[in-house]
C-alpha cells in the first residue's frame, strides 16, 4: 500500500542543489509549491513540486525558521495541519504516479530531499499550461478529441486502483504539442486504502453533491468531475445554474447548442446524475459512448445508426465487465436496459436492409 504517513523521509535520496537551477514559480497550493527549473543533469526543463517536511520543524533552529518566515503561531498551525494531512506528501504522490503508465498521465522523473528540509517531486515541465487557461471555440470534433485523451488518462488511473479525487481544469496540463496530461495525484488514494478513503478532500466545485456529504465512494465520483469538465469545454459554462440544480441533476441549456450534438450532451448528463447508481458504471463505458460520437461514419451514412448502436452496446457491455471498481448491484440492469434501447429488432432490420 502506498503510504508515507509513518516512515522517515531521512531515507530519501538527497537531490543535489547544484543539479537544479530554479527559473521561477509556476503555482502553489495548500501543501506544496511548483517551480520551473533547469535540470543540469538531464539538460531539460522540469517542474519541481516542493513541500516542507513538517516533521523537520522540531529540529530546525530559530534562525532557519525565521528565514523561512515561520513564526511560532505559524508553526503551531502547520503542526496542527500536519496531524490531518501528513500522509499527503510528494513522496506519496510519486509512488501513486509510479503505478500508472499512460501517454495522458504525468510521469515521475525523480523524488528526494531538497535543501535539507524539503521534499521535491520532479516531473516533466508542461509549457502548454492548464485546461483552465484554454478555450475551445473550434470544431466540436477537436474538443471531443482532447476530452477523450483526458478521459483515457483518468481511466488508466482507475485501472491502477487509484481515485484521483481532485480532478479539475487546473490539474490537467498540456505539453508543447497540445497533448493533455492528467496531473496532481496529491490528494489521490488507492481504493483499498480504508484510512485514506475516509478523508474528505478535493475541490467542492467539481464534486457530486453526495461526495460533499459523505466523501468519495468509487470511480463514479471521479467520472462526475470529468463530465463537468467536458461539459465546460464544449459549452463554456458550468452544467448547473445553481447548487439546487446540481442536487437535482438539472443540466443547464447549452449556450452553444448549435455546435455540439445533443447526443453528447445526453451522454454527459448521465454522468452528472446526482445518484451515482444512475451514472455510467465506469470510464470504459463512458468513453465507449463518446468514442462512437467521434467516428465520422456516425453522421455520414444512413446505416451508421445501426452500426453505431451495435458498437455502443459492445463498448458499454465490455466496459462494465472489465471494470474492477465497485458499483451498485443494479448496474447490470441499467446496462441491459441501455443495450435493449440501442440494439433491437428495428436496428437489426435497418442493418440487414443496408
Amino acid at each position: 500500500m502506498v503510504d508515507a504517513s509513518t516512515e522517515s523521509f531521512d531515507d530519501l535520496p538527497r537531490l543535489s542543489e547544484e543539479r537544479f537551477f530554479v527559473i521561477g514559480g509556476i503555482g502553489s497550493g495548500g501543501h506544496a509549491t511548483v517551480m520551473q527549473a533547469w535540470d543540469r543533469q538531464l539538460q531539460r526543463r522540469v517542474a519541481c513540486k516542493v513541500s516542507l517536511d513538517l516533521s523537520a520543524l522540531d529540529t530546525m533552529n530559530p534562525e532557519m525558521l525565521e528565514a523561512l518566515g515561520i513564526t511560532d503561531s505559524a508553526r503551531e498551525d502547520l503542526c496542527e495541519a500536519a496531524a490531518a494531512g501528513r500522509r499527503y506528501t510528494p513522496l506519496r504522490e510519486a509512488r501513486l504516479l509510479a503505478l500508472v503508465e499512460h501517454p495522458n498521465v504525468i510521469s515521475v522523473i525523480d523524488v528526494g530531499l531538497f535543501q535539507l528540509h524539503f521534499i521535491a517531486l520532479v516531473m516533466p515541465y508542461m509549457p502548454g499550461g492548464t485546461l483552465e487557461e484554454r478555450e475551445f471555440l473550434g470544431p466540436w470534433e477537436d474538443t471531443l478529441d482532447v476530452a477523450l485523451q483526458i478521459g483515457r488518462g483518468l481511466a488508466a488511473i482507475h485501472d491502477a486502483g487509484i481515485l484521483h479525487r481532485d480532478l479539475k481544469p487546473n490539474n490537467i496540463l498540456f505539453d508543447a504539442d497540445g497533448r493533455p496530461f492528467v496531473a496532481d495525484l496529491g490528494l489521490a488514494c488507492l481504493v483499498n486504502d480504508s484510512l485514506g478513503m475516509g478523508d474528505r478532500v478535493g475541490t467542492r466545485e467539481y464534486m457530486a453533491p453526495a461526495v460533499i456529504d459523505r466523501g468519495f465512494l468509487d470511480v463514479r465520483d471521479d467520472l462526475y468531475a470529468y463530465c463537468m469538465i467536458v461539459y465546460e469545454m464544449f459549452h463554456g459554462h458550468s452544467p448547473f445554474a445553481s447548487m439546487a440544480d446540481r442536487e437535482r441533476g438539472r443540466v443547464s441549456k447549452p449556450n452553444r447548442a448549435d455546435r455540439v450534438p445533443r447526443s453528447i450532451d445526453k451522454i454527459l448528463a448521465r454522468g452528472l446524475a446526482p445518484d451515482a447508481g444512475k451514472r455510467w458504471p465506469n470510464m470504459a463505458a463512458l468513453l465507449g459512448a463518446l468514442e462512437i460520437e467521434h467516428q465520422p461514419t456516425r453522421r455520414g451514412w444512413p446505416w451508421a445508426a445501426a452500426v453505431g448502436g451495435a458498437a455502443i452496446a459492445a463498448s458499454v457491455a465490455v466496459g462494465f465487465l472489465v471494470s474492477a471498481q465497485p458499483a451498485h448491484a443494479d448496474a447490470c440492469e441499467e446496462v441491459m436496459s441501455e443495450l435493449e434501447s440501442i440494439w433491437n429488432d428495428e436496428r437489426r432490420a435497418e442493418l440487414r436492409g443496408a
